[in-house]
């Protein structure tokens, strides 16, 4: 009977509450830290999205969003699946006190990243003024400078999973949801109150003069958090090791980034910058639902690596089926109060910005799925399933490129949102399936 199933969806819940334990506390503790840094993260990056929309203009709006987008895709790349896996490998090392190899990982992840940041930058830049040429290329100044933040972004974001690999879940997420864009927004405020024209490089210089300094901080604070013993011996990289772990990661993130910014890349192909700026306002809006799945996974990240080391299988289906639970109820709820002002929130935008209501209901579906699964992800790449899971994520990746080439010329904005919509979907349903072959566990709301 439906009543009874609901019923027997909250069991585990009520069952963790009751036993008031370590682990429970814990993860309450975390997922508590991890959901009030992303709903005021979120918050923060909204408004910063509007205002620069109302201070650019809807065109000149359009021509960030695509800088920034090329930023986030290739400093996504740049990581080489070492900003998963090192939260899995500083776990380890640190749960088996192998305190020197969490300082070998910290110096080896922080190296490669910052070589491939390197080389992707000077050959985006290379290409860009060889085929576009530089001084008649308007484009050339914007997007040299985005291509300056890929390294250093790159950097930023493996510093978040070794931090979240030492357990603190506040220190990893709160330089990248709330200092990162509360200072950029505040650069770019000071600047506009002092007349200056907010145009695309102007937003980006502000961009890369932040990154530089919280990028300083996080790595600053990691060095000083290295346990002393890690510090009297030598550094020994186990390089062999750490990419095979690492590289399959790489189709993972290859997969996330392409359903996450595929669609703005190739947009800009062929649409005009004030409907590039229609779909990415849109698209930044719907990802405020995805805030719960982010903190429930931020929260679970460390558990799921603790417990599938500790080898109790059972007691690692029990975290994952709560998590679901968690994730998907508080999301379709949001969901449910989010779609009926659609209209209102994107005409905070500016004038023309509420033309792109459409795409909201057909993105939100692709939330609500994703929600439904939980945090699969990092379930299967902290429990060692990343190579099965990458080998899927990419015919998914593929699947998404060839959906946005298809419909985005005949459709425009409706069809790259039905072609993330439907790359999203597969992707989480085929996770779950590898989950439910491999592991035992079917994390699928309803289901489990």
């Amino acid at each position: 009977m439906p009543e009874l199933r609901s019923l027997e969806l909250f069991n585990p819940v009520q069952q963790m509450i009751l036993s008031r334990s370590p682990d429970f506390a814990r993860f309450i503790g975390n997922a508590s830290s991890a959901l009030a840094l992303r709903v005021a993260g979120a918050g923060l990056a909204f408004l910063l999205q509007v205002l620069l929309a109302r201070w650019m203009g809807i065109d000149e709006f359009g021509k960030y969003a695509f800088a920034w987008t090329c930023v986030l895709a290739l400093g996504i790349a740049c990581q080489v699946g070492l900003g998963a896996s090192t939260t899995r490998l500083v776990t380890q090392y640190g749960e088996t006190q192998r305190f020197c190899r969490v300082r070998s990982i910290v110096s080896f992840s922080a190296s490669v990243v910052l070589l491939a940041g390197g080389l992707a930058a000077i050959t985006a830049v290379a290409v860009i003024a060889l085929t576009q040429g530089v001084e008649t290329n308007p484009n050339f100044l914007p997007m040299a400078l985005a291509m300056i933040c890929v390294p250093v972004l790159a950097l930023h974001e493996v510093a978040r999973g070794i931090v979240r690999g030492f357990g603190r879940v506040t220190a990893a997420y709160f330089p990248g949801f709330i200092a990162r864009p509360a200072m950029i927004l505040g650069c770019i405020a000071l600047l506009h109150a002092m007349s200056f024209t907010i145009t695309t490089p102007v937003a980006l210089t502000a961009v890369l003069v932040v990154l530089v300094t919280i990028t300083l901080f996080q790595w600053s604070r990691i060095v000083s958090w290295l346990p002393a013993k890690a510090t009297k011996r030598k550094t020994v990289w186990h390089w062999r090791h750490w990419l095979m772990i690492s590289l399959p990661v790489v189709l993972v993130d290859g997969q996330y980034l392409m359903l996450s910014y595929m669609d703005v890349i190739i947009l800009n192909a062929w649409v005009p910058a004030d409907q590039l700026a229609q779909y990415y306002a849109a698209a930044r809006t719907v990802t405020l639902l995805s805030f719960v799945h982010f903190a429930v996974s931020a929260a679970t990240a460390h558990t799921l690596a603790k417990v599938h080391a500790s080898g109790d299988s059972q007691q690692l289906a029990a975290v994952m089926k709560r998590c679901v639970v968690w994730t998907f109820w508080p999301t379709l709820a949001c969901a449910a109060v989010f779609l009926p002002f659609g209209h209102h929130i994107l005409n905070i935008f500016g004038a023309g910005f509420a033309e792109g209501y459409a795409i909201l209901p057909i993105l939100t579906l692709g939330i609500l799925v994703q929600a439904a699964t939980g945090p699969v992800r990092y379930l299967l790449t902290m429990t060692g399933q990343q190579n099965l899971m990458a080998a899927m994520l990419f015919a998914t990746a593929v699947l998404n490129v060839s959906l946005n080439l298809w419909l985005i010329p005949q459709f425009g904005n409706i069809g790259a949102a039905v072609a993330t919509t439907v790359s999203l979907s597969v992707a989480c349903i085929c996770m779950a399936g590898v989950a439910r072959k491999r592991l035992g566990i079917t994390p699928i709301i309803g289901w489990a």
